[in-house]
């Protein structure tokens, strides 16, 4: 039996004995980081409620965890009548505030707390929007962790961080470009799409023109709507693109699908854009393009 029989559609196992254990610590890191992102100003909305109520019903290996059925029976008792009131409200914060004291008592591994920074930026953007108290909660999470600050995407986010807060004032206008940068890192489409899962991140992506991609070494990752990977390998190499398997320092484009697994950050997928930005500091110049921008460049 090959791999592809062994996997969903979000690259998760089929069978929940496949590597149960590390899948579930995975789903419970993400949670955690969730639940501190949807509380980090201390106040729910009712955006952030049907976030998490669309989060709590994807499959998920943690779907028959305690706390994770806590959470989502209060929820479909919340929404059961179609009205959320403030009360209601408190009582989730609560339940909330329970599960991250204690509810999370292993330690963190690196993986396990990127894990929890890509769920931290789907909760605090999942209203669509962002305040101080959301920020500087973001802030301490980063830097409770040595390893987040100069591991991928952490050290990117918290160099941007500084530069906002350097002032000591966090404008309107340094909200929305936050917003923007939080959302296209961890893929964060609720409001716009309604589906809570992640989609392929596309911050780290380029805007850039080319006359012809003849010649050039290109590396595709990830998923693509337009085809599957052979369907897109063959197109590009009619347009006389030397298609390459990995990434290296002579490597001209890394196209990324616009589809991602719920864990995309620690596959290939997620590793070769970290090797990719890598190889930037160090002077080299891969471009970094998205499936549609892609589409424009051999059409």
């Amino acid at each position: 039996m090959t791999d592809s029989h062994l996997l969903d559609e979000h690259g998760q196992p089929r069978f929940f004995g496949f590597n149960n254990k590390r899948n579930k610590e995975k789903a419970l890191k993400a949670l955690q980081g969730i639940l501190s992102g949807v509380s980090a100003d201390r106040v729910l909305n009712s955006t952030e409620v049907l976030f998490l109520d669309t989060w709590l019903r994807t499959d998920s290996p943690i779907k028959n965890d305690g706390d994770f059925l806590d959470l989502r029976d209060l929820i479909e008792d919340i929404l059961e009548d179609g009205v959320i009131e403030p009360d209601e409200l408190e009582d989730l914060h609560n339940l909330i505030n329970d599960v991250l004291t204690y509810g999370f008592k292993d330690g963190l591994q690196t993986d396990g707390m990127i894990n929890q920074l890509l769920g931290f930026l789907q909760g605090l953007t999942a209203d669509d929007t962002l305040n101080d108290k959301e920020i500087l909660a973001l802030k301490r999470l980063i830097e409770s962790n040595d390893d987040v600050i100069s591991s991928w995407p952490g050290d990117v986010i918290h160099e941007r961080l500084i530069q906002v807060l350097e002032d000591g004032i966090i404008d309107d206008q340094e909200k929305q470009e936050l917003l923007v940068m939080f959302k296209s890192i961890c893929g964060q489409q609720f409001t716009d799409s309604g589906c809570a899962e992640c989609f392929a991140t596309d911050y780290f992506s380029d805007d850039i023109e080319l006359e012809s991609v003849n010649g050039l070494r290109v590396c595709f990752t990830g998923k693509f709507f337009s085809g599957n990977r052979k369907h897109i390998e063959s197109q590009a190499k009619t347009n006389g693109v030397l298609v390459c398997s990995g990434v290296n320092r002579d490597l001209d484009i890394l196209v990324i699908g616009s589809m991602a697994s719920r864990d995309w950050i620690h596959t290939s997928h997620g590793r070769k854009i970290e090797s990719v930005i890598n190889n930037r500091r160090t002077g080299f110049k891969t471009h970094i393009v998205t499936e549609k921008a892609w589409l424009s460049l051999i059409c």
